[in-house]
């Protein structure tokens, strides 16, 4: 077998869709020089639950090489780049390389094992889908060693997803500091000027750079901090000090080894006594540049039912979180932004869903967003609408709902369950109108604009009550009372809390 295997210095192992249409396979540095020239469409092996952690890598990375070297953007060509990254490393290729026979030395993502055998090491992967984080519940909707004839960058795409974004999964199996909790998530919460790889890469690598005095100043060493934990050995007893690390700093959060077998690339791994990072304090803190952080000092967890408006709209121009500086607008960035909201959700044993949001700001609400004065109106504007939502639901739909599904009877029961699927399918309805409405109301006199709102919220809760109405079995010797009390019910409501509304009556069922 050979000593080493997948070095991503020398080796094009990276398949990429160049923006022409022509794949190709590259090395890491001519990936980074595509990337800097905005040449590339898409990496051909990256899954979508990927995405997130090989972006992530790239921009630290990157950042990390351009600081220590007192450089920023542009590099000249992928021989540069190969320097830079060289540079990090001491000129040794090993912690570039997927597989490393010799344990005294790093290989890509993978500490050196300081006992030098892998005696108490175990067989944990022979397909890269098996090392990767997607946790699947009996082997339901994404089947596990679904990857029949893996190539190495299959291998480092998931070995990126362990070390960088695992959570806890058992005694011995810690996650990364990134997050605030081992079951919580690594979100990603950014601007971009659109969705190519490359002008993300670009923005994201300058911000970095123009920031880095202020992620987490408390924390780390102003310079000569550890930057690819992979380098340094680690026995499993051990951990290390954020104070001890570079605020862009890659982690990895398990004891793993990739070997070649007759039959290809195996990893081989063993539990710890110990997190890698000393970092339960921080609660996820940690500066990470796409990650906001709410008051209490607490990193953001995305919760299963992902970037729901209510969510999205505290993040965006809301003053719970601070954002991290990728979601800062810059002076360089271009009159329309978008809005990129990703994240992998996990649970206790298992993975609750990839979520994405992406919202196109507009240039007038992208210059309110910039000034102080103008985010606190889109604050206060968003804050007023969702209060109407949970109002219309709570004090007009749900009565009526109730007064529908329990045939018109004199005294409601408000404890029964069988409204939800149409106050669920309001919240939809809501959250696919939420920011459209709320851009175009922008600049509106606040009392008209929350005029427009009332009726539209209305209106959708309109739409779901004739809907259950046609929907619903009633006994036919109630039908026409419990529609009349239905009807009757909402319209009173509707009219009591918003007198200024204008509704239209009439042909519900």
């Amino acid at each position: 077998m050979p000593e080493t295997k997948g070095n991503l210095l020398t080796e094009p192992i990276i398949g990429v869709r160049l923006v022409g249409g022509e794949r190709r396979e590259m090395t890491l540095p001519e990936v980074l020089e595509g990337l800097e020239g905005d040449a590339i469409e898409a990496f051909t092996a990256l899954q979508p639950h990927q995405k997130h952690a090989w972006h992530a890598f790239l921009v630290q990375l990157a950042a990390i090489a351009l600081h220590q070297a007192g450089r920023s953007l542009p590099v000249k060509n992928a021989a540069d780049w190969a320097t830079l990254l060289r540079a990090l490393t001491n000129g040794r290729d090993e912690p570039w390389t997927l597989v490393v026979k010799d344990l005294s030395q790093p290989a890509f993502m993978q500490p050196p094992i300081p006992e030098g055998n892998l005696k108490e090491f175990r067989p944990i992967a022979s397909f890269p889908d098996e090392l990767d984080i997607l946790v699947t519940a009996k082997n339901h909707d994404v089947k596990l060693a679904r990857c029949g004839s893996p190539q190495d960058e299959h291998w480092l795409y998931a070995l990126l997803s362990l070390q960088t974004m695992q959570g806890f999964l058992g005694a011995g199996n810690y996650g990364v500091a990134r997050m605030n909790g081992g079951f919580s998530n690594r979100p990603c919460v950014t601007f971009a000027p659109n969705l190519n790889f490359g002008q993300r890469f670009s923005r994201d690598v300058t911000l970095l750079l123009h920031h880095r005095h202020e992620i987490a100043p408390h924390l780390y060493s102003a310079s000569g901090g550890q930057a690819l934990l992979w380098v340094q050995p680690w026995d499993g007893t051990s951990s290390l000090a954020l104070d001890a690390c570079d605020p862009f700093f890659i982690e990895v959060c398990r004891r793993v080894r990739l070997l070649t077998e007759p039959a290809g690339i195996v990893a081989k791994g063993r539990p710890t006594k110990c997190a890698r990072l000393q970092a339960g304090e921080v609660a996820g803190n940690t500066g990470d540049p796409w990650t906001p952080v709410n008051h209490e000092g607490k990193a953001l967890t995305i919760p299963r039912t992902g970037f729901s408006y209510r969510r999205t709209q505290e993040l965006l121009v809301g003053s719970d979180f601070a954002p991290g500086c990728t979601q800062r607008i810059s002076p360089r960035d271009p009159a329309e932004l978008l809005f990129v909201g990703w994240a992998l959700v996990r649970g206790q044993g298992k993975t609750e869903g990839l979520h994405q949001r992406t919202l196109r700001i507009p240039g007038h609400i992208r210059r309110s967003l910039a000034a102080a004065e103008g985010k606190v109106r889109l604050e206060q504007l968003a804050k007023r609408r969702v209060t109407v939502v949970g109002e219309v639901q709570k004090g007009v739909l749900k009565p009526a709902l109730c007064a529908l599904l329990q045939a018109g009877k004199d005294t409601l029961d408000f404890s029964d369950e069988r409204p939800r699927r149409w106050i669920d399918r309001h919240e939809s309805a809501v959250d696919d109108v939420f920011f459209d409405h709320l851009w175009a109301d922008a600049e509106l006199d606040p009392a008209e604009a929350d005029r427009r709102w009332q009726t539209l919220v209305l209106d959708l809760a309109r739409h779901q009550l004739q809907h259950a109405m046609t929907a619903c079995p009633l006994p036919a010797a109630r039908r026409y009372r419990a529609w009349c009390a239905a009807e009757r019910l909402f319209f009173g409501l509707a009219r009591k809390k918003y007198p200024e509304v204008e509704l239209r009556q009439g042909g519900m069922a």
